[in-house]
């Protein structure tokens, strides 16, 4: 949503001075800065005001007051001056700007960047002019990526005499998103009388020393052209660009099958393994990536790849060429290779030229992704060939983790033959033939083909399972991860959960207790019983966290309910953090964010699961929550507090003997059945034969609790 900038009508505005003046502002010079959720948004200094806005879905302007205001991708940052029009304005980069160059265009006027100065320089004549900042940001002189900041910690402003007509914009003829096949396009650019127009095709900013406008401009590619205006005695015009998309065309001997896969309903981090339409099969593989494997994810909508991935696309038909859209630039270290065929990429569009019924497309390097929207094959429909088996697909995936032993099943088509190796090597018809799952008890590389009558053999593919001894009790997970937090450990004891709000899962078994802290992670509810997943553990400003590997999460196993334990504040220690208490009898203190108990013991409370009413009243409250062990940045030391998840009002508790016939009190004694135990409030077991007056709590053997009074 567009943010308001300070209304126009508070800015004083000075009459236009026919001598030339220049405002300097430093970021210290920053006060009466609004900021909201979204950022910040505008001040006002010296009779200029800046206003700022991001787009839908993208990283928010930000203040620091140690340094510098920073633009992120495709944020705007508007300057409106009360001091008559605007000539000049210089950008000075700050350190962190240096070094992360972000491509920008303005509204009026034209701009240009001198790296080694360090500065971003505005030339115009305008009341106004906003600065918008590039999808695609330049690190250095080279690579361009889709993140980077434009940060500056001073602004020049020049008002007043000097200022200059802006030259008009230049024109494309046909506009912009046109597009062409194989006979080309010629694109024609024009601008006012007496004007030249320089223009560049890879991307960068066009300025005097860019190529010079002669000529319509022959297109065979997809392409994007950038051009400017300059006239004498005028300012250069705006940067106006132009991208024209090229589609081969299909001839009269070919046909198109296309998976878009935001179509198919996957949900979020969704693993990929094959997808077959019209008689096209694509079957997605880790490859040699031990650690990730192609997922679906519905931000960006597509599909990640990892360096090492790979996809095998067979069809019953020859396959002329696959067309794949990517939603955002790879790194060159990501760049494909293919077999068999070649590979071209413009924009974000890749074309692979394959010439046979299957090819098999692998992702560079080991680490890095790329992000593929849709792809698109194309079939001679003509051409005789022998189709190609489709390849095999691993259950489960590669990349799991696991503990003791794991089976996996390997399917192909109907009537295939599958023929494997465990040993590393390439597996021929020689090799051992699949008839039933393969039960592994160590680190194993699998790698498959299929083989069908009448058909090719299918592309080798390949799944890595890694054997990693579990971790049986929270206490050793916590402890092994203090000294690792590289590891992703593997869970096999059995933890219950105790609550669950958003991306943040709270679990103890008899050993101690751990938040566990990811997305897309199943809905479980208290009492749920859960084992076998996976994560790192993180040490986060002291509070103790496990990041979790949300694929290894499965449902829960219903089981009973825990119950918070009953705690005096003095009682909480560092060691309890994540536990799922209850303090009686306290009173809030809203002022101060405490809870105050009897004896004026208190603790901090923060209400991170945004409750929506914190009592402000005189009451007594028994309050219901997680044990948090958090150091605020800035602080010397951690602090204990508690996360509130309910506060109900503190009421008297009498004997249950009308509510439990089995449970009620007889003078200093507590009568139960067998397989009970009475605890004090404080959580302590007590002999409930001769007791002191005051309450208690009584657990049944089938897990229910039991609050008395004895008086």
């Amino acid at each position: 949503m567009k943010k308001l900038l300070l209304s126009l009508a508070a800015v004083t505005v000075a009459a236009f001075s026919a001598t030339a003046a220049t405002t300097e502002l430093m970021s210290s010079d920053i006060t009466g800065l609004t900021t909201t959720t979204s950022g910040i948004e505008s001040f006002t200094y010296k009779g200029f005001t800046f206003g700022f806005d991001k787009a839908e879905g993208q990283t928010a302007p930000a203040y620091n007051k140690a340094g510098d205001i920073r633009l992120y991708a495709k944020n705007t940052a508007t300057i409106t001056s009360g001091n008559g029009k605007m000539t000049e304005m210089v950008f000075n980069m700050s350190t962190q700007g240096k070094k992360q160059w972000a491509d920008v265009t303005v509204s009026a006027g034209s701009v240009t960047v001198d790296q080694t100065a360090g500065t971003v320089t505005w030339a115009g004549d305008a009341e106004s002019v906003t600065i918008t900042v590039g999808a695609e940001n330049t690190y250095g002189t080279d690579t361009k990526k889709t993140s980077g900041q434009f940060d500056f910690d001073k602004v020049s402003i020049t008002t007043g005499a000097g200022g200059k007509e802006t030259a008009a914009a230049p024109e494309f003829n046909p506009a912009s998103e046109t597009k062409f096949g194989n006979e080309g396009l010629e694109v024609t650019i024009t601008a006012g009388t007496g004007a030249k127009i320089y223009y560049t095709l890879d991307g960068t900013n066009p300025t005097a020393e860019s190529t010079l406008y002669s000529a319509p401009i022959k297109l065979t590619e997809t392409t994007t052209i950038k051009a400017i205006a300059t006239e004498e005695g005028k300012n250069n015009s705006n940067v106006v660009t132009a991208t024209y998309i090229y589609e081969r065309p299909l001839n009269p001997d070919e046909k198109a099958v296309s998976f878009v896969f935001k179509e198919n309903g996957y949900e979020n981090a969704a693993e990929m393994t094959s997808v077959t339409k019209d008689g096209v099969s694509l079957v997605f593989g880790a490859g040699e990536n031990e650690k990730n494997s192609p997922k679906y994810y519905t931000s960006g909508e597509s599909v990640r790849m990892y360096g090492a991935n790979t996809f095998t696309v067979s069809a019953d038909k020859e396959i002329a060429y696959v067309e794949l859209t990517y939603s955002q630039a790879y790194d060159a270290a990501n760049a494909p290779s293919v077999n068999p065929g070649t590979y071209a990429l413009a924009d974000l569009k890749g074309t692979w030229t394959v010439g046979a019924s299957s090819g098999t497309y692998t992702v560079g390097g080991t680490s890095g992704q790329i992000r593929i929207a849709s792809v698109k094959v194309v079939l001679n429909t003509q051409a005789v060939v022998t189709p190609t088996a489709q390849a095999p697909v691993f259950t489960p995936g590669s990349g799991e983790i696991f503990s003791g032993e794991l089976k996996v099943s390997i399917a192909a088509g109907e009537g295939a033959t599958i023929y494997y190796t465990l040993d590393g090597t390439e597996p021929t018809d020689k090799s051992d033939k699949y008839e039933a799952d393969i039960v592994l008890t160590k680190t194993t590389t699998i790698k498959a083909f299929a083989a069908e009558e009448g058909k090719n053999n299918s592309a080798v593919v390949s799944a890595t399972y890694t054997m990693q001894e579990g971790i049986e009790t929270l206490a050793e997970l916590i402890e092994q991860g203090l000294k690792d937090e590289n590891t992703e450990f593997l869970y096999t004891g059995t933890a219950a959960v105790t609550y669950q709000n958003g991306s943040n899962l709270y679990i103890q078994d008899e050993s101690g207790a751990i938040l566990v802290f990811g997305s897309n992670l199943p809905e479980y509810k208290n009492g749920d019983r859960i084992s076998g997943f996976q994560g790192k553990f993180k040490n986060y400003f002291s509070t103790y966290e496990l990041m979790a590997t949300a694929s290894s999460f499965k449902a829960g196993e219903a089981g009973a309910a825990v119950e918070p334990k009953v705690m005096n504040i003095e009682d909480i220690t560092p060691e309890m953090q994540n536990q799922y208490v209850k303090i009686n009898k306290v009173k809030v203190d809203a002022a101060n964010s405490k809870l105050v108990d009897e004896i004026d013991a208190d603790i901090l409370y923060y209400n991170k699961f945004k409750l929506e009413t914190i009592p402000s009243d005189e009451n007594d409250y028994d309050v219901t929550g997680i044990v948090c062990y958090y150091q605020p940045k800035g602080a010397d030391a951690p602090e204990l507090q508690i996360n509130p998840i309910s506060f109900d009002k503190t009421t008297g508790v009498e004997a249950v003997a009308e509510q439990k016939a089995e449970v009620y009190v007889s003078g200093n004694m507590i009568v139960a059945p067998e397989g009970a135990a009475v605890y004090s409030v404080s959580g302590a077991r007590v002999n409930g034969a001769n007791v002191a007056n005051g309450v208690y709590v009584v657990r049944l053997a089938n897990g229910e609790a039991v609050k008395v009074l004895v008086k």
